[in-house]
């Protein structure tokens, strides 16, 4: 979400927060410590309440390690669902 250009920091100080609601990986194959991990995550889907990330993790770049999807919520700081502020969404239209 940084490459977009959202602040974290900054929706903290909006009273908005993402959570992890729902979580789904598969393991292909094992990395171990000192290996090299590279990370590929895309934007799958949104909600006014939700957005959904698909990961993909790879080894030495070119052995994919694992997959998955996050559903992530969007929350104020006591853990009460709120809709995603309308600038955000407008970014993730554009994506």
């Amino acid at each position: 979400m940084r490459d977009l250009g959202f602040d974290q920091a900054k929706l903290h100080e909006q009273d908005t927060l993402f959570v992890v609601a729902e979580a789904h990986i598969k393991y292909h194959k094992p990395a171990r410590y000192n290996n090299i991990i590279t990370i590929e995550t895309t934007i799958t889907g949104f909600t006014p309440l939700t957005i959904t990330f698909h990961y993909q993790i790879f080894k030495q770049n070119t052995e994919r390690c694992v997959t998955g999807d996050i559903k992530a919520a969007c929350v104020d700081r006591n853990g009460k669902l709120k809709k995603i502020p309308e600038y955000v969404l407008a970014i993730l239209e554009r994506v």
